[in-house]
C-alpha cells in the first residue's frame, strides 16, 4: 500500500488530496497518480477556480518514507 498526495505547487508539500493505493507496486502507483493529474487537468476547462494538483509525492504505507516524488509541469 501506498499513500499519494497531491501538491499544487513545487515550493508546498502540503497536499491538497491525499490518496491510498493498494496496488502492489511502486510503479502502478506512479501511473495512477500520473492519470489522476492528467484527469484534473482536463477538469479544469470546467471549473478554472479550483486548485487542481501540479505533482505527487508517493510515501510507504505510513506515510513516514518518501518513495517517489514528481511534478508534471
Amino acid at each position: 500500500m501506498f499513500s499519494i498526495h497531491y501538491v499544487i505547487s513545487r515550493d508546498d508539500d502540503h497536499p491538497v488530496d491525499r490518496v491510498t493505493f493498494g496496488g502492489g507496486n511502486l510503479s502502478d502507483a506512479i501511473s495512477r497518480a500520473r492519470s489522476r493529474i492528467k484527469a484534473a487537468n482536463t477538469a479544469i476547462l470546467t471549473d478554472p477556480m479550483r486548485p487542481h494538483p501540479i505533482g505527487f509525492l508517493i510515501f510507504d504505507a505510513a506515510g513516514r518514507e518518501l518513495l517517489h516524488r514528481e511534478y508534471l509541469e
